[in-house]
């Protein structure tokens, strides 16, 4: 992969059109130029219609044709953006001029040929309260599809994508333990709230649409929790 400068340089000098330069940063965790974090566009969101994965941020084809995001809190696709860029990806927000910013445009567009695209639901729980338990052979499932990828396998993280990234549950028990909650309370915050109590890292939150309470139900199984 060439480095970022070069992507950069290609979407100012013109060797690459500055829609591949978006379709490589999309993939890039250095789009945020923190060197904290091990995070891309990619890991959150899909761009393909096979992608079986379970991703916080959902599908973004057909996202530039849509009239808000978020769940209808911001209008502007930028805004939208730099809501991933600065809280989950450990960056600063970005200008409407940068180059990245002109890039990553170019390649979402391309995936937006529509004129106009419903919004997307994002529903976030409010309170959260615990969920009944379910089959652990579909827990494993999801699990894999929606959170081995960061967090790799359970209690060993082997496989995680980043040292970062907290062992599960080990770490939300230890939590737990510091505010007199159960662990599982603990988990289901932070897997739907994302940064639980204003804390705890920069993990996005999980919709009901995304993660149904079923799917949960069933992770939570699997976790023995």
């Amino acid at each position: 992969m060439l480095c970022l400068a070069g992507l950069l340089a290609a979407t100012a000098c013109g060797p690459l059109p500055a829609r591949e330069v978006g379709e490589q940063l999309f993939s890039d965790p250095r789009f945020s130029l923190s060197e904290a974090n091990p995070v891309s566009c990619a890991t959150c969101h899909s761009v393909s219609a096979e992608d079986t994965r379970i991703l916080a941020g959902g599908s973004l084809v057909g996202a530039m044709s849509r009239p808000s995001f978020w769940g209808g809190f911001i209008t502007a696709p930028l805004d939208a953006t730099n809501v991933c860029v600065t809280r989950f990806m450990r960056g600063g927000a970005l200008g409407a001029e940068e180059p990245r910013s002109r890039a990553l445009y170019e390649y979402l567009r391309s995936l937006s040929p529509e004129p106009a695209a419903p919004a997307v639901p994002f529903t976030i729980v409010e309170n959260v309260v615990t969920v009944d338990r379910a089959d652990a052979a579909l827990g494993a499932e999801v699990w894999q599809r929606a959170c081995a990828d960061c967090h790799g396998e359970p209690h060993t993280g082997e496989g995680r994508l980043d040292e970062a990234m907290v062992l599960v549950p080990e770490a939300s028990e230890i939590f737990a333990t510091q505010l007199g909650f159960p662990t599982e309370l603990v988990v289901i915050e932070k897997i739907r709230h994302g940064v639980f109590f204003n804390v705890g890292g920069t993990m996005p939150p999980y919709s009901v649409e995304v993660l149904s309470d079923d799917d949960l139900a069933a992770l939570m199984s699997y976790l023995e929790l």
